[in-house]
């Protein structure tokens, strides 16, 4: 059962609130969840560049440097993956992704507040 993409209305957008004191472990848990998905087939290598590969969710968090350096990178590089698959095939793929999942992990140990909050506004 369950909601079926007919049920979707594609123009509708939801907010979500997330408290800056957890905004960065949000951002490397939603990213892993990503990189983990694209890894193990459930997505398609292209989902780096359309999610959280894109500019337009990257460059406002660089801007207000609400992201360390290294998480900034892994975005930053999330575009490259889906050109790696075509170029050199699966497994370097999946090498450069397990690297990428390695940066994310280690940071997300040293989060003051590896916890986050959320809220539909």
């Amino acid at each position: 059962m369950g909601i079926q993409s007919k049920d979707i209305v594609h123009d509708e957008e939801l907010t979500l609130k997330i408290s800056r004191e957890g905004f960065e472990s949000f951002v490397i848990c939603l990213t892993l969840g990503t990189l983990r998905a694209i890894r193990e087939g459930t997505l398609k290598p292209e989902a780096g560049i359309w999610t959280i590969g894109r500019p337009v969710f990257w460059r406002r968090l660089e801007k207000e440097d609400l992201l360390s350096p290294r998480v900034l990178q892994v975005l930053q590089t999330a575009d490259e993956i889906d050109a790696l698959y075509e170029l050199a095939g699966s497994g370097k793929g999946i090498q450069m992704i397990d690297e990428l999942i390695e940066i994310l992990e280690d940071e997300l140990k040293t989060q003051a507040q590896p916890l986050w909050r959320a809220t539909w506004e």
